[in-house]
């Protein structure tokens, strides 16, 4: 089996899957692999990625008038009756 020349979808440089790689992806994936999508550079910076925790986008807090009424209304305490 010949060389792949590939385009890695992050950075769209041309990499080369060899024969040795495709014959270890068959091997392992079985005949239906398909080529990678990324160079080796690219892969390590999304792995690298997955570790590191999200970055937290700070949100204003609801508007009272955007989230509803919050006030419970008939949960409160009873009002006792006096007997007169």
């Amino acid at each position: 089996m010949a060389d792949l020349e590939v385009k890695c979808s992050d950075c769209e440089e041309v990499f080369v899957v060899t024969d040795g790689e495709q014959q270890f992806l068959r091997e392992t994936f079985g005949e239906t692999f398909s080529a990678p999508k990324r160079c080796k550079a690219c892969r390590q910076k999304r792995k690298a990625a997955k570790g590191q925790p999200r970055e937290q986008v700070q949100q204003e807090p609801p508007r009272p008038s955007e989230v509803g009424n919050t006030r419970r209304e008939g949960k409160g305490r009873k009002r006792q009756r006096r007997d007169e």
